[in-house]
């Protein structure tokens, strides 16, 4: 994949998850799952990421899993290199309910769903996005990322 084709790649979902956001409130509940389903993308393409976790309370928590299943989980967003800087996927989150900003390095797509599941079941997520809407979701990032 070269510089550019790389770049095209990672626009394309941005602009994808930016409208999303926008028309779905996929950042009021949806965050953890979009970002899992970005970072499948990438993993498939090789580009290196990271997950940053915006959260609250209980900065000890070492974990993505904990701090979702303690409920201190504000956001967590994508990262990728883009012409030399950090660019996080769907825009930055304001850290005005955040106390902590981490970033995981080393995490799959698969233990970032794994936390969205588990975020889901101790009902942490905030019900204003519309689960339902997550198949539609990746079919359009898929059909967007294959153009």
């Amino acid at each position: 994949m070269t510089r550019n084709e790389r770049r095209e790649y990672i626009l394309a979902i941005d602009k994808v998850v930016k409208r999303w956001d926008r028309n779905s409130m996929l950042f009021c509940g949806g965050c953890c799952f979009s970002a899992g389903q970005i970072a499948k993308l990438l993993e498939k393409k090789g580009i290196r990421y990271q997950a940053i976790c915006w959260q609250s309370g209980r900065p000890n928590e070492k974990s993505l899993a904990e701090i979702v299943k303690t409920n201190c989980c504000c956001h967590i967003a994508i990262q990728v290199s883009l012409d030399g800087k950090k660019f996080i996927i769907g825009g930055d989150f304001p850290s005005i309910w955040a106390t902590n900003v981490r970033t995981y390095t080393t995490i799959s797509s698969n233990t970032i769903i794994d936390c969205d599941m588990l975020g889901v079941k101790h009902n942490t997520w905030n019900r204003r996005y519309n689960r339902q809407l997550n198949t539609r979701f990746v079919n359009v990032l898929n059909k967007a990322v294959s153009k």
